[in-house]
């Protein structure tokens, strides 16, 4: 079993935002905008677009179909796991990037030393442990510090429609993943039914058996959820 880990020195304190990468970005941007869901950054870089847009305590990021050739952590994910539109990482708040690399190496994991990104009014530092597959195994992932509009982007922007609820991984074994994970995320995870609930900060991931995972997310009950939902698979509304 790994060690315990006090709250305080975990890497991953909350989830910042999902990614997810979109057949048609225009159809799925104007969609997630025109329901009411603010904007916190949009534009594009020099191999794809983005928006981001709130969705309660997180954000959730459409990424056009370039990123699977324009981000290169995305493209070595795909090439072990496959390609397919909808929902495809996480990104993690460190609260402090640098702590959180110096965390992470002492519990023999080699965090990639900070890339900086920039869109628009957006920056960010962004760190890896063996790309996407090795921070939490199971669940493609990475390290995200934003300098600006704000370092916590998911708090930044309240006022959306549509609420984050939980991240919903699927894994063959919830007890030996949550094990795995506590390297990283400390003495965390809740049994609830079947797997586990880890809360991190104002977020939650539940681990169930299965495969692949799902942003659940709270809507208010329009006709719209269907649409949203349709535009970026992986998207599952509760009422």
């Amino acid at each position: 079993m790994a060690p315990d880990i006090p709250a305080e020195s975990n890497p991953v304190q909350r989830i910042d935002h999902v990614a997810a990468v979109v057949e048609d970005f225009q159809v799925a941007r104007r969609l997630w905008i025109e329901v009411g869901c603010p904007v916190v950054y949009d534009g594009s870089m020099a191999t794809h677009r983005a928006c981001c847009v709130s969705i309660g305590s997180i954000n959730l990021e459409l990424l056009s179909a370039e990123a699977f050739e324009g981000w290169p952590a995305l493209a070595n994910w795909c090439a072990r796991a496959g390609r397919r539109f909808g929902v495809q990482a996480v990104a993690f708040d460190p609260g402090d990037l640098a702590l959180a690399m110096t965390a992470l190496r002492r519990r023999g994991l080699p965090a990639s030393e900070p890339r900086e990104g920039r869109l628009a009014e957006a920056r960010w530092r962004t760190s890896y442990v063996d790309g996407l597959a090795g921070l939490l195994p199971g669940l493609p992932s990475f390290l995200c510090e934003f300098l600006s509009p704000a370092p916590h982007l998911g708090r930044s922007l309240p006022g959306s429609p549509v609420q984050a609820v939980e991240l919903r991984v699927g894994c063959a074994a919830p007890d030996a993943t949550l094990q795995a994970w506590r390297r990283v995320v400390g003495d965390v995870g809740r049994p609830d039914g079947d797997g586990y609930v880890v809360e991190l900060g104002d977020t939650a991931i539940r681990l169930v058996p299965g495969d692949g995972f799902t942003l659940v997310v709270k809507h208010p009950g329009t006709p719209a959820s269907d649409h949203l939902a349709a535009a970026v698979p992986g998207v599952r509304f509760v009422s």
